[in-house]
């Protein structure tokens, strides 16, 4: 028993290392050589206020940003940024446009704290407005969404946190590298969710299927409605708490557990190579389960 702890110690360890080195390599992969320069940092930020036309569909492409979308009174922004940072808004065919190109000997993050007040982005929306597709493109930073309708969300980000709250959405696609995924109080369809290294949670969601994988991270859904759930962590814990027609959970180093008021009618499939097995309440000795 003891040398199986060992062995379950050093294989946790090699796979943090491992995990943590590609995701710093690519993390400093994406950032040109030359291309940070904390001694070039320039630390005076510009608060910048506009008004936009009406628009429906958001894309937003950034180097580092911090970025909210919020009710309004009006279409518009908020932004803060160093002087040298080009940001540009445009319109067009109902889609607001976003892009922020930081000078080249600018740094930007790889464990470098932001500070409190600077790199921050707000897109203002006024309440009740029905939106298309939300897209967003960051090496770094994080996002936060809250009481909104959209069509098709579909983020891709290299570093940080990604924070839904009270959203609907047809499709839903989420992409990190190394980052926090969270989603509360949202009804969604098709729903893909990946983290490289980073927790994966959903909190009184419903959602059509569900598909959430990390190499390195928990997945957690509590309260959560959905018809067919694949479920896949390299090195973290499962544990999904909802009501469900069908689920696949694997788990290579890590416990799984499953519960639902109809757990006795849905199909499910549930492995761990290393770790525990917990449906229904009950633990189930071996590796693996099917119902």
């Amino acid at each position: 028993m003891k040398a199986l702890k060992t062995i379950a110690i050093v294989i946790m360890f090699t796979l943090t290392a491992i995990v943590i080195a590609l995701v710093i390599g690519k993390r400093f992969n994406g950032f040109k050589s030359g291309r940070f320069d904390l001694m070039a940092m320039n630390n005076e930020f510009e608060e910048v206020e506009g008004k936009l036309e009406s628009f429906k569909d958001i894309e937003v492409n950034s180097d580092v940003v911090s970025l909210r979308i919020e009710k309004g009174n009006d279409f518009g922004y908020m932004y803060k940024f160093p002087e040298n940072v080009n940001v540009d808004f445009n319109v067009e065919d109902e889609k607001l446009k976003v892009t922020v190109k930081f000078p080249v000997n600018f740094v930007g993050t790889a464990g470098i704290r932001f500070p409190k007040d600077g790199y921050q982005m707000v897109i203002y929306v006024p309440e009740g407005t029905k939106l298309g597709d939300l897209e967003t493109n960051f090496d770094a930073g994080d996002m936060r969404v809250s009481g909104f309708t959209f069509e098709k969300i579909n983020i891709d980000g290299d570093a940080g946190n990604v924070i839904f709250n009270d959203i609907k959405s047809e499709k839903l696609s989420i992409k990190t590298d190394a980052g926090n995924i969270e989603i509360a109080d949202s009804k969604v369809g098709d729903t893909n969710i990946s983290s490289d290294a980073g927790n994966i949670e959903l909190t009184n969601v419903t959602a059509k299927d569900i598909n959430a994988d990390t190499d390195m991270g928990n997945i957690e859904l509590k309260n959560t409605d959905f018809e067919d759930g694949e479920f896949t962590s390299e090195l973290g814990n499962i544990e999904v708490f909802g009501n469900f027609e069908k689920i696949t959970a694997k788990c290579s180093l890590g416990n799984v557990e499953i519960d639902s008021d109809t757990i006795e009618s849905a199909k499910i499939s549930a492995k761990v190579s290393m770790g525990a097995l917990k449906i229904g309440g009950k633990h189930i000795k071996g590796t693996e389960y099917n119902q």
